[in-house]
């Protein structure tokens, strides 16, 4: 599936445009960045041009817990947010490091990681 099939099938699901972003080489930014995609209520996520294994413990909270807390800049405390979300990436050679799924999520994950862009 192309990206742009992707993104045209998620106007189509949902009305609007995925979310989009970047993978960055900071742990602590991915964390915001994936923070503010779950506090805007977006339901699909496309994490683009990715050049470095894609994982860590927060985007794997987001992809096994229904609900996780999310630190809002500009806000006081933790807020509980769902994670209703379905997470695409592209990237060349592209792989995971999801250490917490078992390994038929992983695998199937991986997957659905790996074949978006082709």
């Amino acid at each position: 599936m192309t990206k742009f099939k992707l993104l045209s099938a998620a106007l189509i699901a949902t009305g609007k445009v995925a979310a989009h972003m970047d993978w960055d080489r900071s742990p602590e930014e991915n964390v915001k960045r994936l923070g503010g995609v779950l506090y805007q209520g977006d339901l699909m996520l496309s994490i683009d041009n990715v050049d470095q294994p894609i994982g860590g413990s927060y985007l794997n909270s987001i992809l096994t817990q229904p609900v996780v807390q999310v630190r809002i800049l500009g806000l006081t405390g933790q807020h509980h947010l769902p994670t209703s979300l379905l997470v695409c990436a592209s990237g060349n050679n592209l792989n995971t490091h999801l250490t917490y799924l078992n390994r038929y999520q992983n695998a199937a994950a991986t997957f659905v990681l790996g074949r978006i862009g082709g």
